[in-house]
């Protein structure tokens, strides 16, 4: 760090955003209104459904009723029922034979009860949750170690000392399946929050984040249902002059 600028710590008030990504095959939907239930049907380029979700509010994604997910052969690959978002109920998964591969038992108020995980061969094997976020290598492991790493690798550009800039730059990546560090990009402020005077101060201080951002070590992948899966995250990088 120069001087006597610092980045900020990640608070409540300023948090790590991460969730794990979906299927990109998704071509195209179909929605059909059942009484006050909408069921959005989602398909593959092969034609076959990739998903049915019935869903209470479609807008704000509040699930109602079943929901099933497909294995691009069009076994099914899990099911679910939900009570006003949350998931009720047995929770199955499958392999791409018909297998059952895991029977998550929920509560009337969405809780876990019991799981019970199964190998290939149909026996019950060691218990996983069904998604798992990645691990940073360092600390807790959790989003805020990861965050506070980020804030440590923060360099301050001389351009912004001498405007004495400071702001939040968020940053956007995501950590693949592997667990590298992928696809770092700073979103761009809303349309005239940065003085054009400043503009050039303000692209030096994007850089710096997204340089701070490339330098976190690997993770250990986040999985779900037992495979590495890409999960993308949102982080705030906080530039304040003291």
């Amino acid at each position: 760090m120069n001087g006597s600028a610092k980045a900020q710590k990640v608070t409540k008030s300023n948090p790590v955003s991460a969730r794990i990504c979906r299927s990109s095959v998704i071509v195209f939907t179909s929605s059909i209104p059942k009484n006050t239930i909408w069921e959005q049907v989602y398909y593959l380029p092969s034609g076959n459904p990739k998903a049915s979700t019935s869903f209470a509010n479609v807008r704000k994604f509040i699930r109602q009723g079943s929901s099933s997910e497909y294995y691009e052969s069009g076994q099914l690959h899990s099911q679910a029922t939900y009570e006003v978002g949350k998931c009720v109920g047995d929770f199955t998964t499958y392999y791409p034979n018909g297998t059952l591969k895991r029977r998550d038992q929920y509560s009337t108020a969405g809780e876990l009860v019991k799981g019970t995980c199964f190998g290939p061969d149909g026996q019950p094997i060691a218990y996983f949750a069904y998604e798992q976020m990645p691990v940073y290598p360092d600390g807790a492991g959790n989003s805020a170690a990861a965050a506070q790493a980020i804030a440590q690798n923060v360099r301050y550009p001389s351009i912004v000392l001498r405007n004495q800039l400071s702001g939040v730059i968020k940053v956007q990546f995501v950590v693949d399946a592997n667990g590298r560090v992928q696809n770092v990009m700073a979103m761009e402020p809303a349309k005239n929050e940065v003085p054009k005077k400043q503009l050039m101060a303000y692209k030096a201080l994007q850089e710096s984040a997204m340089s701070a951002v490339r330098q976190l070590k690997p993770f250990i992948p986040g999985y779900r249902d037992g495979v590495p899966v890409v999960v993308s995250y949102t982080v705030p990088v906080t530039f304040r002059i003291q």
